[in-house]
């Protein structure tokens, strides 16, 4: 649709006749009968869903750009496929179900755990030792919960913990037979790192 122009401006002591009626309305029909495109609507302008016509969901194709979030209402939305989101923080959200990956951290002498969430680093680890590793916990946030899988592989193997509180006190020694595993699991909390023993020689 074309912007809508005046046709004639009328004065005092004009007369109006039929035909400048008729040429303003033709005008106007004119213009409405082309449809309405983007510059007839106003940037900070809201079309409400129930007056589009739509015999299906709207698209991406159907999209020149991107939408403005504020233009976005908080009415709930049911997304069926897999969805990622990242950088997110998600308040008073009820999560019904979720599922944290085993990230493979390949053996290394100085053993490093990269809890970054920002790089997909899963809190969940499992290595396999091939030797006696000193272990340093990498990017662990205030409230960080996570569990690590040390696996003795050919077994006899110790390891060197960060700094941490552990259950009872006691640091805890791993397994020595060949193939076990021992799973540990801890919370960050301020400056503290709390360690528990979740199962030995499994």
């Amino acid at each position: 649709m074309a912007f809508i122009t005046q046709q004639y401006v009328a004065v005092t002591g004009d007369t109006l006749t039929a035909s400048i009626w008729n040429t303003e309305f033709q005008n106007i029909i004119n213009a409405f009968n082309g449809g309405i495109n983007n510059a007839n609507v106003q940037a900070a302008a809201g079309i409400a869903y129930s007056k589009l016509a739509l015999s299906g969901s709207i698209l991406n194709g159907d999209l020149a750009g991107s939408i403005a979030a504020s233009k976005i209402s908080d009415t709930a939305v049911t997304l069926t496929a897999v969805q990622t989101v990242q950088n997110k923080v998600l308040e008073g959200t009820t999560v019904h179900g979720s599922l944290q990956p085993i990230e493979t951290v390949p053996y290394n002498s100085s053993l490093v755990f990269d809890f970054n969430l920002a790089t997909f680093k899963s809190p969940h680890k499992y290595t396999v030792l091939g030797g006696t590793p000193i272990i340093t916990f990498s990017n662990m946030a205030d409230g960080t919960v996570a569990i690590i899988h040390l696996d003795q592989g050919a077994g006899g193997y110790t390891v060197t913990f960060p700094t941490i509180r552990w259950a009872g006190g006691v640091t805890p020694t791993l397994s020595t037979g060949a193939n076990k595993v021992d799973t540990f699991g801890f919370i960050k909390k301020g400056t503290n790192v709390f360690g528990y023993v979740i199962g030995k020689g499994i």
